[in-house]
């Protein structure tokens, strides 16, 4: 396959997981009530991540073509797990 259908193939896989922040909405109350902050704040931090996946994914998945997956993974699941520690 050439590139480019393989680079669209991609992002089009990476539209569809990202999808889910349109899925959010109908919880979007009790996020609110979470976060104490009005629906309409809540609704702009979903906006920003839904952003952010959109246009961080494409741009990952190309800079990171030529490293093995397995190793990918490996990297990624340390720094995934960091990222969620909370910092008390």
């Amino acid at each position: 396959m050439p590139h480019r259908v393989i680079l669209a193939l991609l992002a089009i896989g990476s539209f569809a997981v990202g999808a889910d922040g349109f899925v959010i909405s109908g919880i979007l109350p009790r996020i609110a009530g979470e976060l104490d902050v009005s629906e309409p704040v809540a609704g702009q931090l979903v906006t920003a991540f839904a952003l952010s996946y959109a246009i961080s994914a494409p741009v990952l998945m190309t800079l990171t073509a030529g490293v093995s997956r397995r190793v990918m993974l490996r990297g990624s699941m340390p720094a995934s797990l960091l990222a969620n520690v909370p910092s008390t």
